[in-house]
């Protein structure tokens, strides 16, 4: 989590989060930060290339868990919050332009 201009290491930061929920899918592999080494990588890339359909397994369940659609969720939501409960523009952006 973080606090003021340092991370606080005993919390997991949003994106660790993301990640090991899509692992937990079987969409991802993570490898902690103080274990990401060359060597590391070298080796998880090596095991993987060699088992492609292990890939094709990971491949669908991260599609699965995702959400393809999401920033235009996102903007309809937005602009659908903006628009308020009658359609008018309810922004105090564009209230402040006029």
């Amino acid at each position: 989590m973080y606090s003021g201009s340092r991370f606080n290491t005993t919390q997991p930061i949003p994106a660790a989060l993301a990640a090991q929920a899509l692992a937990a899918a079987g969409g991802a592999w993570v490898i902690a930060q103080a274990a990401f080494t060359a060597d590391a990588l070298a080796d998880r890339l090596g095991t993987l290339i060699a088992a492609p359909e292990a890939l094709a397994r990971a491949a669908a369940a991260a599609l699965a868990l995702g959400r393809p659609d999401a920033a235009r969720a996102l903007a309809d939501l937005v602009i659908a919050t903006m628009r308020g409960s009658n359609g008018a523009a309810t922004s105090p952006l564009r209230e402040n332009a006029a």
